[in-house]
């Protein structure tokens, strides 16, 4: 089976296998996390789900928002993108999380602050990547984290050139909360993976499913 038709077709097979999997990167994310902040750091319900490329910024919202986003770069077989979303508010949540702060400190991001936004998406968007290139297969590796704060719009027009040159026309979209006494943070994580990654996630199913049948 073609990677390309193999992901057509089990899209909803592919989210199926990947969720547990993300899950628990984002349970191990938030223990890392609480370890570096020295705080009982968890994360709530997580959602998956694949999204069209011509349909993102209806996901994203209204393209005039400001946002702070953290983007990491994926190398190795099958390259692509990954990118941490929040909204100014909740950014602002997060520094006061991971630095220990109460709600409501930071008004302003500082380089501390970018800083410990970049630590979050990395080390997250470390262990999302994981579990999918376990699932395909392959080996890949995050390059250093880029905080943006931009336009919703502008930030994802940035990456429009890229994504046309890997032919990336679907991303997955993985939502989630942070969580530390009491405060919560809403977080999306936006994945760009290559055509070919998600075909050998899917292939991977077809045999899995194939050997359940035997």
């Amino acid at each position: 089976m073609d990677a390309r038709t193999a992901q057509g077709v089990i899209s909803a097979a592919v989210l199926r296998q990947l969720t547990p999997a993300i899950e628990q990167a984002a349970a191990s994310a938030a223990g890392v996390l609480g370890e570096m902040a020295g705080r009982n750091i968890a994360t709530g319900g997580v959602t998956l789900r694949q999204v069209a490329l011509a349909e993102l910024p209806l996901v994203a919202g209204d393209p005039e928002r400001p946002v702070v986003a953290v983007h990491l770069g994926v190398q190795g077989a099958t390259p692509g993108h990954i990118l941490l979303a929040l909204s100014e508010r909740m950014a602002s949540g997060l520094v006061d999380m991971l630095l220990g702060q109460p709600e409501g400190t930071t008004t302003d991001l500082d380089e501390l602050g970018k800083s410990a936004l970049a630590e979050a998406g990395n080390v997250a968007g470390s262990f999302f990547l994981t579990a999918l290139a376990e699932r395909a297969r392959v080996v890949l590796a995050p390059t250093p984290p880029l905080v943006l704060y931009d336009m919703c719009g502008a930030i994802l027009d940035t990456l429009a050139a890229e994504l046309a040159l890997l032919a990336c026309d679907e991303a997955i979209v993985i939502e989630t909360q942070f969580t530390c006494d009491g405060q919560v943070v809403d977080a999306a994580f936006f994945m760009f993976p290559a055509p070919a990654l998600l075909g050998a996630v899917a292939c991977q199913e077809v045999g899995h499913v194939r050997s359940a049948g035997h």
